[in-house]
């Protein structure tokens, strides 16, 4: 068999994830490489690599053909990102291309990336699909509609309309809405991350939800390679810190399994996607966010048992991947901190 070579882009800090694939290649005695590609020359992922290499940024136009040949030189198997704009540009690829030597982009099909970039879109979309997905207006209606302010209820939500992860997330009310549109409209960005400087644009690109209250959990809907709904791994959120889960404790995946299986039905994916919900008090399961990767809170699951890295290996291999590598133990409390890593050296003065 040939080698199973991984391509991690866009790894930035996230060096636990570069060293559990590199792990998985050895628990599915595999020979292969975990390549880390990224932008920036000084990614701490790159020491946990066997093989580092900068990448040009997504932007640019030397961007694709890097890719295409590091894919090709290294005979990558599969590739993933961590960057919600790079993923975005990877779901509108000919990926023909890539499948003809053998690599296996995984994301999202280009339809259903522009779903879950755009949360506008994807509340009617997933509500379709019988989960229960807040009601999203945009900040310019809803400053022209006393109905659908009405209807947002007196907690309130804001949010960039194409924001990645938390991004631009503002909690108002009644009294602080006018104010906080207008605060929130200075600083959102579009689809490609740049500012949007038409007041009319900005506030277009505001998302507005009622806000749920209740206790919130990151869940991965995980699928397998032919795109077959594998499972869920949950964890309740004790602490965050920059948006991302920083403390969290694992949930058992009964409650949410049906959930998962919706979101894959809704969204047909390979590999993992990255979930927010929250439970209201009447035990409801509210679909609040989507990101269609490993997610921050990915690693709490991983501490109390799952091995998604591992499955992806056999998957790619065509192999049955053992079902105890989704499973882990409930009630497994973890915490996040900080690590330093060398990562060059600076050239002589």
């Amino acid at each position: 068999m040939t080698a199973t070579n991984i391509l991690v882009s866009s790894a930035g800090r996230r060096n636990y994830l570069v060293g559990w694939f590199r792990e998985a290649l050895a628990s599915n005695a595999l020979e292969g490489n975990v390549i880390v590609a990224d932008a920036d020359p000084f990614a701490p992922s790159q020491v946990q690599a066997d093989l580092f290499i900068s990448i040009p940024s997504i932007g640019s136009d030397e961007y694709l053909p890097a890719l295409l040949k590091i894919c090709a030189t290294h005979q990558v198997t599969f590739a993933v990102s961590v960057n919600d704009f790079e993923l975005s540009a990877w779901s509108r690829l000919d990926r023909s291309e890539f499948l003809d030597m053998g690599t296996r982009l995984i994301c999202l099909r280009a339809e259903a990336q522009a779903e879950v970039e755009d949360k506008y879109a994807m509340s009617p979309s997933l509500g379709g699909h019988d989960i229960l997905v807040p009601p999203t207006y945009l900040g310019e209606d809803v400053l022209e509609s006393p109905d659908l302010r009405e209807r947002l209820g007196e907690s309130i939500v804001i949010k960039n309309r194409y924001g990645s992860g938390s991004s631009g997330l503002t909690f108002a009310t009644q009294d602080t809405l006018d104010q906080d549109l207008e605060e929130a409209a200075t600083v959102v960005r579009d689809r490609l991350g740049a500012l949007i400087p038409d007041r009319s644009a900005a506030l277009q690109s505001l998302a507005v939800q009622p806000r749920i209250h209740g206790v919130e959990y990151g869940m991965d809907v995980v699928s397998n390679f032919t795109e077959e709904f594998a499972a869920v791994l949950v964890r309740r959120k004790i602490g965050m810190r920059g948006g991302e889960t920083d403390q969290a404790t694992s949930e058992p995946a009964e409650r949410f399994t049906a959930l998962g299986a919706k979101i894959a039905a809704a969204i047909p994916h390979v590999g993992l996607i990255d979930t927010d919900v929250i439970e209201d008090a009447d035990g409801r399961l509210w679909l609040i966010d989507i990101n269609p990767r490993f997610g921050g809170g990915y690693p709490f699951s991983h501490l109390a048992g799952a091995d998604v890295p591992a499955a992806y290996v056999g998957w790619s291999r065509g192999l049955d991947s053992d079902a105890s590598l989704l499973e882990y133990k409930s009630d497994v409390v973890a915490a996040k901190y900080l690590g330093v890593a060398v990562v060059g050296r600076a050239e002589s003065r």
